[in-house]
């Protein structure tokens, strides 16, 4: 199947990123990929859930990306 670049996926995590400073020291590492157009942290949820609009459908880059700035992260399934 051809991905066409104007579609993008959401992938969706469950992290430890909860206060103000937690998403400013993420916020250097996700906002200097360019496969990432969009990201927003719910630190309301129980999950902490990140969601991350990308033109990559693997979750692994983010994973590694969070994990390497100091926070757990796994993917959220249906």
């Amino acid at each position: 199947m051809h991905h066409n670049a104007i579609f993008s996926d959401v992938l969706v995590f469950k992290t430890n990123i909860q206060s103000a400073r937690d998403l400013d020291s993420v916020a250097l590492f996700l906002d200097l990929d360019l496969r990432i157009r969009k990201w927003n942290v719910d630190r309301e949820d129980v999950d902490h859930v990140l969601r991350v609009e990308s033109d990559d459908p693997n979750p692994e880059f983010v994973i590694d990306i969070v994990r390497h700035a100091g926070f757990a992260c796994e993917e959220l399934t249906d």
